[in-house]
């Protein structure tokens, strides 16, 4: 019997190979134009308030300060050759977002194993919207929106669009489940089909819209 048990366990052991995590540089280019819209800070101490019971007053609006409340200014970016640069700024989760729902465009990518498998710019919270080799300067867009709730009360936003925008992105992946090539591919999905920021073509919009672009 102690034999028979010695066996069971050996047979049951369980061997977990080695992991290993390669890297990838490129940048990806805008083909259509970017809208960010940062949930501004001053928006958020009035949710705060009103859940504390405090009323808070609003001041008239102001088209420039809401405008710039949308942006991620500030970020910091060293290019291999040059200065540093002060750029304006975009979610490297939300670029992480695109790549990982690009998944249901395509047959046997599964999105849960995206998401454990392929990060971008991990530890960066922003990284820099850029224009060729310097910072990509924003316009204000003005529109018409619906707000959310049963009223579709009619409001006006004020929020920052980039034109001939490129993002560089450091994506860190596990090459025994994806491969640098498919990962270029899987980009070019994303830019496609997904975007990124607002009015995309994941929310039926055409803005956001991108391709990988490797040296």
């Amino acid at each position: 019997m102690a034999g028979k048990a010695t066996k069971d366990a050996t047979a049951s052991k369980i061997t977990v190979p080695d992991v290993t995590m390669n890297e990838l540089e490129f940048r990806i280019v805008g083909i259509s134009p970017l809208m960010v819209n940062q949930f501004p800070e001053k928006a958020m101490r009035e949710m705060e308030d009103k859940g504390k019971g405090v009323k808070t007053k609003r001041p008239p609006r102001n088209p420039k300060e809401s405008f710039n409340a949308a942006r991620y200014q500030g970020v910091k970016y060293k290019p291999a050759k040059g200065r540093a640069i002060t750029a304006d700024g975009f979610r490297a989760d939300g670029i992480k977002k695109a790549v990982v729902s690009a998944a249901k465009f395509l047959d046997g990518v599964f999105m849960t194993t995206l998401r454990g498998s392929l990060f971008v710019n991990l530890g960066e919270e922003l990284v820099p919207i850029m224009n060729g080799k310097g910072a990509c300067k924003p316009e204000m867009d003005r529109r018409p929106v619906r707000l959310a709730g049963p009223s579709r009360t009619a409001d006006i936003r004020y929020r920052p669009i980039y034109h001939d925008w490129s993002i560089p992105v450091k994506v860190l992946f596990d090459p025994s489940l994806i491969d640098e090539v498919s990962i270029v591919r899987l980009f070019t999905r994303a830019g496609i089909s997904v975007g990124i920021g607002e009015n995309r073509p994941e929310k039926g919009g055409q803005y956001g819209m991108f391709r990988p672009e490797t040296a």
